[in-house]
């Protein structure tokens, strides 16, 4: 008798604690770039139709708060804390209940959260770029909205140098730009950066490098600028005298009417065997006529569709009738890409309606399928210069994006690679051939949706090399000098031919020439005559 007494009482005192709802188990916080997301499991032998609730309370509060959005979660598990975290300085504790038509079970507390100091923080982005004799270093946040946070933290520069295998670092660098001196010109010096807050108690690996080339004390440009100074002024040189010697521009001086030759007297014999003949001469001076009038003178020139958030129907206003092969547009029905919506359709005529169809549940923020952005390529020497543009999206989908895939692929050979980098709208792909073509697509990954799509590839060449180029002016500056060359000694010619023809004048009238008028000479073998 008394071991049935003893049963029954344990009885009693075991079937309320098999009749309890199991609490959830495995709670796990992952937070990147202060996106906060709790998931957990449920406990073994977990009825049908259990929720849970999500509720968080500050380091400094003294009661629990609930999480909006987070009160009957079911599937998938998962609760976002971006908002209920709001002060990323504060330490917060987060519980989850299991919860089941009035029955609770036993809360569990997930461990103290602080956000600045827990959530997963990229390097800032890191742009470097010659000015002056010196190398201009700019740390930008990897997300637009983080940049409040990353104004405060501080950061430390890595230079390196393998030319003259130097190495030294900068610390305590705030966000911004920060200006490299006392380097050495013409080298080329690799800067990373990474996260050493002393306040924070935050450090990180150094960021990929990036490397640039610090001018050079000597420039080209003014050898080029000099050559040209001097073949514009050989040009000058060269057109002036082509003036003067009469070859660009006729002499002011009429042009004589008649043909005139002048001829001096010969005391010789003349020692052509032809027969005599009588040659008409007279002497005079070769008198000058006037020319002709120029040309210039002469002329003058029907189903329904309704919705479900957070257990309560609603219907869509614009999907109230539709027909046969329409689309109903949710997109603004969805207004919290977080939340959970459920939609169903029925079909009605005048005198019969359909039982209603329901869809699965939906969350926009992880069923969404993410579109590329709006890329545009150019060249910068032997790099790629990528800007992109934000989807024209609302609420908070622009600031899931996370990381950039990007496809390179050179046309020549077909090779290519991938790149991973962190979201930004300017992205310089470096160490590329000069002067090849090479196509670039872009696609994006999201923290809680991996499903996205690539864009069109946009193919561009890179800049050619500066050394090509000045081979190019120098060749073409060789031309134009020797060019200039052969005008001046056409030039010379006309001033050679211009003076044995002043000779030739003034001999005729000094030494009493013979001057015949005429179209042309008599045959000498009259002279005989």
């Amino acid at each position: 008798m008394a071991a049935l007494l003893w049963m029954l009482t344990s009885l009693f005192q075991v079937l309320p604690a098999m009749t309890e709802l199991p609490p959830p188990i495995n709670l796990t916080l992952t937070s990147d770039h202060l996106i906060h997301l709790l998931r957990w499991q449920q406990g073994a032998a977990t009825p049908t139709g259990t929720s849970y609730s999500v509720s968080v309370c500050p380091e400094t509060g003294t009661s629990w708060l609930p999480v909006p959005g987070c009160q009957t979660v079911q599937d998938p598990l998962v609760c976002n804390l971006t908002e209920a975290f709001s002060d990323p300085h504060q330490a917060y504790f987060t519980q989850v209940t299991a919860q089941l038509e009035g029955q609770t079970s036993q809360s569990v507390i997930h461990q103290g959260f602080k956000p600045i100091k827990d959530t997963i923080l990229n390097p800032p982005l890191l742009h470097v770029t010659p000015c002056g004799r010196n190398l201009c270093v700019d740390l930008q946040p990897p997300l637009p909205h983080l940049r409040h946070i990353y104004t405060h933290l501080k950061y430390t520069l890595k230079i390196t140098s393998s030319e003259d295998r130097v190495q030294f670092s900068e610390d305590s660098v705030s966000l911004g730009r920060r200006v490299l001196e006392r380097l050495g010109p013409s080298r080329r010096y690799c800067v990373s950066v990474c996260l050493t807050d002393s306040l924070e108690l935050r450090q990180s690996d150094y960021s990929r490098p990036v490397c640039a080339f610090t001018p050079s004390t000597f420039s080209a440009d003014a050898v080029i600028s000099a050559l040209l100074c001097v073949l514009l002024m050989f040009f000058v040189f060269t057109v002036a005298l082509l003036v003067y010697a009469g070859f660009i521009c006729l002499k002011r001086r009429p042009l004589p009417s008649v043909l005139q030759v002048c001829v001096f007297r010969s005391p010789l014999p003349p020692t052509s065997p032809s027969p005599p003949s009588t040659w008409s001469t007279r002497s005079a001076s070769c008198p000058a006529h006037r020319a002709p009038p120029t040309p210039a003178s002469l002329f003058r020139p029907s189903d329904s569709v309704s919705i479900s958030r957070r257990m309560s129907w609603r219907p869509v206003a614009s999907c109230s009738e539709l027909t046969a092969g329409q689309t109903c547009d949710l997109t603004r029905t969805f207004k919290d890409p977080f939340d959970y919506y459920q939609a169903r359709v029925k079909a009605f005529t005048s005198s019969q309606t359909s039982n209603w169809s329901e869809s699965r549940n939906f969350q926009p923020v992880t069923d969404t399928v993410l579109g590329p952005p709006d890329v545009s390529v150019s060249g910068c020497g032997n790099c790629l210069l990528l800007q992109l543009k934000f989807p024209a999206t609302e609420g908070l989908l622009k600031d899931l994006y996370r990381k950039l895939v990007i496809q390179v692929k050179r046309t020549r050979d077909g090779a290519q690679f991938v790149l991973s980098m962190p979201y930004t709208e300017q992205t310089v792909i470096s160490y590329l051939q000069r002067g090849v073509e090479y196509c670039v697509s872009v696609s994006v990954s999201a923290l809680v949706t991996s499903t996205s799509i690539s864009s069109e590839p946009q193919c561009v060449f890179t800049s050619r090399s500066p050394t090509e180029h000045t081979a190019v002016v120098l060749v073409f500056s060789l031309l134009g000098v020797l060019c200039a060359l052969r005008l001046l000694s056409m030039g010379l010619l006309g001033l050679r031919a211009q003076g044995s023809l002043r000779r030739c004048r003034l001999s005729c009238t000094s030494s009493s020439p013979v001057c015949i008028e005429g179209r042309s000479p008599p045959d000498v073998s009259s002279q005989a005559s």
